[in-house]
């Protein structure tokens, strides 16, 4: 049988569903992932334990399905909205994630509103930073956390870094990607944005590489397939797609053009 295997990291829970290809569940598993509040207004999470969250669940629905991973051949990743994953050169942690729930940069949102800047922001954008968005934690960390950021070789959000994991590949979708520093007319990052909120021109080299929905993003590696379980019969997975909010796929090592069910139903969010 053909299994089609979701990942859901949300704020507090990581959720996973496994699906038969008629839509039909098979199994699930779900394994809480702890916020901390260090400050009043920050909410943040350790990013080894969301990724060590998202290996709980996904074994825990394996292991409710009997061990069926080898049947796994579409697997779909989504993530929470906003906040930021920082990682350095060797793909670590920078420091601790900070969440959608978190509203430490809300006064510096509310001066760039008295100083007439998000009008044109909008007109670019098409929305307006809130306190969570990327640009409006990344101008919070340049004035607060300085060395963070300049540590910092990529901006990633929640199912970037869990993707990261998977795959050892840096990417975003065009969802996630729209929320800061994308114009919309063009569908491509945007200095102008950079410069009117008052962020260097550097940081656009560490915004991640933006794919469209429809793209398989990576592979997942034969390590993360043996801390998840996902490696099965193959050993591990060859294609893994991912976006917020939608769903997307992956083929197995021993069936290279392998997709949902067909090379040609292939998706990702």
């Amino acid at each position: 049988m053909t299994l089609l295997l979701g990942i859901d990291a949300g704020l507090t829970v990581t959720k996973v569903a496994l699906y038969d290809t008629h839509g039909q569940q098979v199994a699930a598993g779900a394994a809480r992932c702890p916020l901390h509040h260090p400050r009043p207004r920050h909410v943040e999470r350790d990013m080894e334990a969301a990724w060590e969250s998202c290996v709980a669940a996904v074994r825990g629905c394996l292991a409710t399905a009997g061990s069926r991973a080898a049947e796994v051949a579409a697997v779909g990743l989504t993530g929470h909205g906003d906040g930021l994953y920082l990682v350095d050169r060797q793909l670590r942690p920078v420091r601790p994630a900070i969440l959608a729930l978190d509203s430490r940069a809300e006064a510096l949102r509310a001066s760039w509103r008295a100083d007439g800047v998000l009008p044109e922001v909008l007109a670019t954008s098409g929305q307006e930073p809130t306190a969570v968005s990327q640009a409006t934690l990344c101008a919070w960390l340049a004035r607060d956390e300085p060395k963070a950021l300049a540590s910092t070789r990529w901006l990633l959000y929640c199912k970037d870094w869990l993707r990261l994991q998977l795959t050892g590949e840096v990417c975003t979708d065009v969802t996630d990607a729209s929320a800061s520093f994308m114009a919309m007319a063009t569908r491509a990052y945007e200095p102008r944005l950079l410069e009117l909120l008052g962020l260097g021109d550097e940081l656009m080299d560490r915004l991640p590489p933006v794919l469209s929905s429809t793209n398989v993003v990576g592979a997942v590696t034969r390590q993360a397939a043996a801390a998840t379980g996902l490696g099965g019969a193959a050993g591990g997975a060859r294609g893994l797609a991912c976006g917020r909010d939608q769903l997307g796929a992956v083929g197995r090592v021993d069936h290279p053009g392998a997709g949902v069910v067909r090379a040609a139903d292939r998706c990702a969010g």
